[in-house]
């Protein structure tokens, strides 16, 4: 999104509100969690980031699985270290308590087979379970030659952080907050002191004021997870940047309309407009597709005062937005990709 970046950094009086979304287990609301078939729809879908948990069998292998054990979303029972590789291959994960037998036959997959299956379609964030397993990732992504400036890690404890940040230099990492935590400045200075990027959060924690601004004193990124809608979303956090929000379901977040602007793409794909993009006006939206660089926006023009949005409105890749029938009002855009909602508020010139 780089010419959004050249926007706040020329227009003085242009706010920024980024929201990313994960997907939670793959495309979980739909589809066998920490599965190939949920991952898969969860990149087709068009989530940049996949939320994936770790854990290792008896015989040492790292597989996606949440819970200890393989109750919940097998057809089998035992603590996953107890069972082999072997033994829990040979069980369905199709999450039969909820799916029934529509994923019938649905494999654990291995670390290995979810970054093949990835690719380069998709960043990874992956959520460490267990503690004794970090030197193996990191052959595994290495054996994939998997970026690890594209991997960001949920941590538990001190402990894990300093073990990610030994073999994974340029990876971010996520140190966990639970309810007891006490969040001091001294306790915090000391997590960004050691390297620590980001806090993960669950939505529902209380976040008080001192709390909020020593977050950003340290200029932690926030990976916020519990959340079913965006009006759930903890006020502290709303006009928050650098926040990713682990979701199940995107459907239930607004600008999520990955059919509709692909549509749009498919009309436009004989433009030849050059790389300033075209405008499309659908309804109460503006669509910018960019040839170029295959990037598709949805924006909103609204007036405070309620005025009809102008018609010839236009959004250059320089970061520069033109008009001339703006007036004095605050106007807001709202623009999105299927998994990014940007709110940038901004006066025309007087």
């Amino acid at each position: 999104m780089r010419f959004f970046s050249t926007i706040c950094f020329i227009v003085l009086s242009v706010e920024l509100f980024c929201q990313t979304l994960v997907a939670h287990r793959g495309y979980s609301a739909l589809y066998p969690e920490n599965t190939l078939v949920s991952i898969e729809q969860a990149v087709n879908f068009g989530f940049d980031f996949i939320e994936m948990d770790l854990r290792t069998t008896k015989d040492a292998q790292v597989v996606l699985l949440h819970d200890d054990s393989v109750d919940r979303t097998s057809n089998g029972t035992g603590n996953i270290n107890r069972l082999t590789y072997e033994e829990v291959a040979n069980l369905n994960f199709g999450y039969p308590d909820k799916f029934g037998d529509e994923y019938e036959g649905t494999k654990i997959p291995t670390l290995s087979e979810a970054i093949v299956k990835i690719d380069k379609r998709a960043q990874i964030v992956l959520d460490l379970k267990e503690s004794n397993y970090i030197s193996s990732i990191h052959q595994i992504l290495q054996e994939h030659s998997f970026d690890e400036s594209r991997t960001s890690f949920i941590v538990y404890t001190l402990d894990q952080s300093l073990e990610v940040k030994r073999y994974f230099k340029n990876s971010r990492v996520y140190l966990t907050v639970f309810s007891s935590t006490e969040l001091n400045g001294t306790y915090l200075s000391m997590l960004a002191a050691i390297g620590i990027d980001g806090l993960a959060l669950n939505n529902k924690r209380q976040v008080t004021r001192e709390e909020y601004h020593l977050f950003k004193k340290n200029h932690f990124d926030f990976i916020i997870w519990n959340i079913g809608s965006i009006n759930e979303l903890n006020p502290r956090f709303q006009h928050t940047q650098k926040i990713k929000l682990i979701v199940d379901n995107p459907n239930l977040f607004p600008l999520s309309r990955r059919n509709e602007l692909g549509q749009v793409a498919q009309e436009l794909e004989g433009d030849d407009s050059g790389s300033q993009g075209s405008l499309v006006h659908a309804g109460n939206y503006i669509f910018f597709y960019n040839p170029r660089s295959e990037v598709i926006l949805e924006a909103s023009l609204v007036s405070i005062s309620g005025r009809k949005v102008v018609d010839d409105f236009e959004i250059k890749e320089t970061g520069f937005f033109s008009t001339n029938q703006l007036k004095k009002d605050l106007y807001i855009l709202l623009v999105a990709t299927d998994h990014q909602i940007y709110t940038l508020k901004f006066y025309p010139s007087r």
